[in-house]
């Protein structure tokens, strides 16, 4: 489940933060998997990171009926005078010394998608890193083993 799910917030934070993890832990439950053997019904990921930086993830396969899709993430990252959340398909800016949330407008003037197609069809460089994708499966194996050593690993 980290390697499968998990992984896309994982690789989100390392991206946003571009920092490197110092350690990381993992917690994860089989129960009510749907007999699928030892795949996690859910789990939790934390990592510890460069420059004071905590993050967790939690990553489930739940989807109660009424879910139009699986786009249920959220992601929270506070620093020391606000935090910026994304949920629902909206930024939030939170100022602490703010009122009230200010909504950050999305830019899509370049899908994602768009320009990996572009980069695999070579009609221009990528945003998407090789060394920064490695990085991050390498963090799921790392987290991945933390779960099932039920231990903390410390990062090289």
């Amino acid at each position: 489940t980290i390697s499968w799910v998990a992984i896309h917030m994982i690789d989100l934070i390392l991206w946003l933060t571009r920092e490197k993890c110092v350690a990381v832990s993992a917690f994860g439950s089989t129960e009510a998997n749907g007999g699928n053997g030892s795949l996690e019904s859910a789990v939790i990921c934390n990592m510890q990171m460069e420059n004071s930086i905590l993050a967790s993830v939690r990553a489930d396969y739940l989807r109660p009926s009424f879910a139009e899709t699986h786009g249920d993430d959220r992601i929270r990252i506070v620093g020391t005078v606000g935090a910026i959340e994304v949920r629902d398909d909206t930024v939030y800016l939170l100022d602490k010394s703010a009122s009230q949330p200010q909504i950050i407008p999305n830019d899509e003037s370049v899908p994602i998608f768009l320009d990996f197609l572009d980069a695999v069809a070579g009609k221009k460089g990528t945003n998407i890193d090789t060394c920064q994708s490695l990085y991050s499966t390498y963090v799921c194996l790392e987290l991945t083993r933390s779960m099932r050593e039920k231990r903390t690993i410390i990062m090289p």
